[in-house]
């Protein structure tokens, strides 16, 4: 039985990931990853490679996200990033502590910012 072509290259899948996105077509660059990164690899040659494609697409998928500001979504990948390889992974996990701060520093930014303008509001009164 025949593969369909998309679970052949998960490579491929990723190097046409990282081309969008440093060609600043950053959606086309989100949608190729997030499929490299759920492509089945049951019936690969080699799974390492395979897994390893994955983690990759992932961590670049992290890059946008965080880019973006979308710090969430960035910690969510990186996490399934170090799910996949946890030993092999030490520097996402450092990614994922830095988005994790950086949400926090936004959350604690977005409250003062309701408090300033609450503030602001009890004055008009």
């Amino acid at each position: 039985m025949a593969r369909p072509p998309s679970d052949i290259c998960p490579m491929a899948h990723l190097n046409l990931g990282t081309l969008l996105a440093s060609r600043g077509r950053i959606q086309e660059a989100e949608e190729v990853l997030i499929r490299c990164s759920q492509l089945d690899g049951s019936a690969v040659k080699d799974p390492r490679t395979h897994e390893s494609t994955r983690v990759s697409s992932l961590v670049h998928l992290g890059r946008i996200y965080a880019d973006r500001g979308d710090h969430a979504k960035a910690v969510q990948v990186y996490s399934q990033a170090v799910a996949i390889k946890p030993k092999d992974y030490q520097p996402q996990r450092e990614g994922i502590a830095i988005e994790l701060r950086r949400l926090d520093r936004s959350a604690d930014e977005n409250t003062s910012r309701q408090r300033s303008n609450t503030s602001y509001m009890d004055t008009l009164e």
